[in-house]
């Protein structure tokens, strides 16, 4: 792991302002992507701005007018959460899948949704794939138990979060934060697929911070379910997820 400088962020404006500072600033919440990253050396930043130092980013706040959920409420929380239990039933289900029970007590909503791609090829530092900028998505003809089997180009990755298309399902927003404000943008307008920029995944500008999710409040019986098959029952990627939300009338899909 290259050296870096560590910073305490004391609020969200301290913290959008170091990262909008020349040169390589990374967020940090849970760690449980980035360090993996840093450690490869497939990311190199200068510094890392710790966001637990900011008050208020792991709230949980259900309302009659929806959930609002700070980036760095805990996996693991959300999952046992009652009222989202009850209410959002999927995401529950999507945020207790991922993992093992180690990570999700590290892992936060936000790292999960900003995460980088776990393709083989981009994790690792010999490849200079499309994705690092480089002529050639190596799953093609490669290693691609992971990778996506429709549409896809130039490069093949899949986003590995399960919250993310449960919250789209469900409507979502993100709000970011920057030096010059704060904006709303639907999450499915959050992710950039690779045909648009492959060396991207998501909407993110330098200072740039997602802060929170809000999630509309469910239509009455509104029903949501998030499945995912995997290999193992714990510690792994979906090989397919799927995530479902339905509008019933009894027994009857309205």
């Amino acid at each position: 792991m290259k050296a870096f400088k560590y910073y305490n962020a004391q609020d969200l404006k301290d913290a959008v302002a170091v990262l909008s500072k020349p040169g390589d600033s990374r967020v940090l919440a849970g760690g449980t992507d980035i360090l993996g990253d840093m450690k490869t050396r497939n990311a190199a930043p200068e510094r890392l701005v710790n966001l637990k130092s900011v008050q208020g980013l792991d709230s949980i706040s259900p309302g009659s007018s929806g959930l609002r959920l700070g980036a760095l409420a805990r996996l693991s929380d959300i999952a046992a959460n009652a009222t989202i239990k009850a209410k959002y039933t999927g995401l529950a289900e999507a945020a207790g899948s991922v993992g093992s029970p180690q990570l999700r007590n590290m892992g936060t909503l936000g790292g999960n949704l900003c995460q980088r791609p776990r393709c083989w090829y981009y994790r690792g530092p010999e490849y200079n794939c499309v994705r690092k900028g480089g002529g050639v998505c190596f799953a093609v003809s490669g290693r691609n138990k992971y990778h996506c089997i429709l549409n896809g180009g130039p490069c093949f990755i899949v986003h590995p979060s399960d919250v993310a298309p449960m919250l789209m399902a469900l409507g979502a927003s993100v709000t970011i934060a920057s030096a010059k404000g704060t904006r709303e943008v639907k999450l499915d307008d959050f992710f950039v697929l690779p045909e648009t920029d492959p060396t991207v995944e998501t909407v993110l500008q330098k200072g740039e911070v997602l802060t929170g999710v809000t999630v509309p409040a469910p239509a009455a019986g509104q029903k949501s379910h998030y499945l995912k098959f995997k290999e193992r029952e714990s510690r792994d990627f979906a090989l397919v997820g799927a995530a479902v939300v339905l509008d019933m009338e009894g027994h009857t899909v309205r």
